[in-house]
């Protein structure tokens, strides 16, 4: 009798076993992994739907499914990791690594397009749409605010310092239009007073 029963013990373990293992199989198997459009961010999150959608939470498995799906500018990025793995290897920390690098090169393709972006005779409101059509609306707030910010005059730029770090860059962009204008006007009065003089 107690043979029997660890007979059965076995024949359970093993078809539940073999059901978890061909259960995730099949999840694997039509899953469906997004097509890169070139946003990092979305793909990630639209993988992450895939796996919650076939209940995919083991993090090796993730690891290994989005490896295998991973569009070839993030291959580059992260190259050296798929060459030779961290251990343990998981899907979390190769995610939090993609995220890292990708920030960091689009960064930098975004200050190659800014450089000759000049604030001239335009309104910093002006600058701030014109780096957001550049940048495709992708653009970190924090890093937009920075460049924006380097573009203004020396002057705002002080008179910026102490609520910089306080106001969105919308905001922060409205209040230097006006400042601006306010110094043009300011500028013009004194050309006036100097020559009418």
């Amino acid at each position: 009798m107690e043979q029997n029963i660890k007979e059965f013990e076995n024949i359970k373990e093993f078809e539940t076993s073999y059901f978890d293992r061909n259960y995730t199989q099949a999840s694997v198997n039509v899953l469906n992994c997004p097509p890169w459009t070139g946003d990092t961010v979305i793909w990630l999150a639209q993988l992450e739907a895939s796996f919650k959608a076939n209940k995919i939470t083991n993090e090796e498995q993730k690891y290994n499914i989005m490896l295998s799906n991973l569009p070839p500018p993030l291959s580059n990025e992260i190259r050296d990791l798929l060459l030779n793995p961290i251990e343990p290897v998981s899907y979390s920390s190769i995610k939090e690594e993609i995220l890292k690098r990708t920030s960091n090169s689009k960064q930098k393709e975004f200050a190659k397009l800014f450089n000759n972006e000049e604030l001239g005779n335009k309104k910093p409101t002006q600058l701030l749409r014109r780096m957001n059509e550049l940048g495709n609306q992708q653009i970190e707030e924090s890093y937009l605010k920075e460049v924006v910010f380097n573009k203004l005059p020396y002057k705002t730029q002080t008179l910026f310092l102490a609520v910089k770090n306080q106001n969105s860059i919308q905001q922060l962009a409205d209040l230097a239009d006006s400042i601006l204008e306010l110094s043009s006007k300011e500028t013009s009065q004194h050309i006036c007073e100097y020559r009418c003089a």
